[in-house]
């Protein structure tokens, strides 16, 4: 899909987590790349030891982030800087599309939740979200699993740190590419908004 700079803006990102409840737990890393050429990555301190699920999942520890993390309102405002980059010209108002697996149930709930939390001066709901999990299942109506680790089997993306969040992001940005091309050639649509339309209501022809 050819999407020219000049009139979207694509942000790809990722959070790794405490765990799955967005009111419970916290996020302690955040990963973000955009069509610009611009990147975000940073992780959150958190009061509590991180679950021993997470440190084998992710292979993020309590040193880890005790040495390299920052608290978390100022990482959650770290990403709400990189998502405004471009609001003082306009250039992207309504047309900044927020990417990430499992978004819809996952990732967007916990990023609304956790700006609330610490009273992040942004506007969520600005901007427009695309899940590629959902996406798969669009255009994939075979496949039993939808999995992020799936995808980047079939499609031949290398994920080298899996559930390490800019490890992740890369991986989510060649698995979208992958996505909306089939997307085209089975919908014939060229839009991302387009693509949102058809996720939401995925009649087929």
């Amino acid at each position: 899909m050819k999407i020219k700079k000049s009139i979207n803006r694509i942000i790809w990102y990722d959070l790794e987590t405490t765990g799955f409840n967005p009111y419970h737990n916290n996020i302690i890393e955040i990963a973000a790349i955009d069509n610009l050429g611009n990147n975000l990555n940073v992780l959150l301190k958190i009061k509590d030891p991180l679950p021993e699920k997470i440190v084998e999942i992710t292979n993020i520890t309590d040193d880890l982030l005790k040495d390299e993390g920052i608290d978390q309102y100022e990482g959650l405002n770290e990403f709400n800087k990189f998502l405004k980059l471009y609001d003082e010209d306009n250039k992207y108002k309504n047309r900044t599309y927020l990417v990430a697996h499992n978004n819809d149930s996952f990732d967007q709930l916990f990023l609304k939740y956790q700006f609330l939390r610490y009273k992040i001066n942004c506007n969520l709901d600005i901007y427009k979200y695309i899940d590629t999990f959902r996406l798969s299942q669009l255009v994939s109506k075979t496949l039993n699993s939808h999995s992020l680790k799936t995808l980047t089997t079939i499609y031949k993306v290398k994920n080298e740190r899996a559930h390490r969040a800019m490890s992740d992001t890369l991986a989510l940005q060649a698995i979208f590419y992958k996505l909306i091309d089939r997307a085209i050639k089975t919908f014939n649509i060229d839009t991302l908004d387009d693509i949102i339309d058809k996720i939401k209501n995925p009649k087929y022809d």
